[in-house]
């Protein structure tokens, strides 16, 4: 079993209209800081049980003034990840996740917030997502490399007629140990999310693609025990509507093997 906790912290200040930046005269950002728990219990060889439980605190300001905030529970999620051909030499590293986002934040009865470019802002859905994924990894001399898929989707309206977009997201890694206990990745990752709907009705200033460059560095303190830090920096972005483009991603975590 293992537990994590990881810190994440995205200042989006930007303005975007297709994929060109734009003005921002009314000063719009978001502040979005989350805390995510994460359990991994390892049923037997093939099979991995998940849980993540996150704790979101939000802020959305425009003229230098906050005109929305929240701080509360997210939608915790459950997964299984199974690896069917641990003894293969080549397929080894080919496992397949599914699972479910469950609707335990709290969604509030209009989630738009703000006047200029316009934001989706709660804490949680109030709807069940499904997910899925696909990954690969694979060790070539002194690289350890690696690809994935995921994409999750809503699985009903919620309750004040929303339903959240569909997302996918892909990834390409490679790593190396730098020293003993000191590991090196770069990610490459590409993101594209369907627009919000609200009422039967898309939301402009939501959905959105977004390719962004990812280093990191793992810390093996001991044997069981391991920090990590990483910033995903957006490279490419385009958006549906005049409206926020993410910003950079900071990520802060430690996790502990028992």
């Amino acid at each position: 079993m293992s537990l994590s906790l990881t810190y994440l912290l995205r200042v989006s200040d930007e303005i975007f209209q297709g994929n060109d930046r734009t003005s921002n005269p009314n000063d719009v950002s978001t502040t979005f800081q989350r805390i995510n728990l994460t359990a991994a219990w390892k049923i037997d060889d093939h099979l991995i049980l998940r849980g993540t439980l996150p704790w979101t605190t939000a802020t959305r300001e425009e003229n230098g003034l906050p005109d929305n905030t929240f701080s509360g529970l997210g939608d915790a999620s459950l997964s299984f990840l199974w690896s069917p051909w641990q003894e293969h030499k080549t397929l080894s590293g080919l496992a397949f996740t599914m699972g479910l986002i469950l609707p335990t934040g709290e969604a509030r009865e209009q989630p738009l917030a703000g006047v200029a470019a316009p934001s989706v802002l709660q804490a949680g859905t109030g709807v069940f997502q499904g997910t899925l994924g696909l990954s690969y990894a694979r060790t070539i001399k002194d690289w350890n490399l690696g690809a994935s898929f995921d994409t999750s989707f809503p699985l009903h309206e919620s309750d004040q007629n929303f339903r959240p977009a569909a997302t996918y997201y892909a990834s390409l890694y490679a790593g190396r140990s730098l020293t003993e206990n000191l590991h090196a990745k770069i990610t490459m990752d590409f993101f594209h999310g369907t627009r919000d709907e609200f009422e039967g009705q898309e939301i402009d200033g939501t959905g959105s693609t977004t390719l962004s460059l990812k280093p990191s560095l793992i810390w093996n303190i001991t044997d069981q025990f391991s920090a990590s830090a990483s910033v995903s920096v957006p490279i490419w972005r385009r958006v549906n509507s005049e409206q926020l483009a993410v910003g950079p991603l900071w990520s802060l975590g430690m996790s502990y093997n028992f």
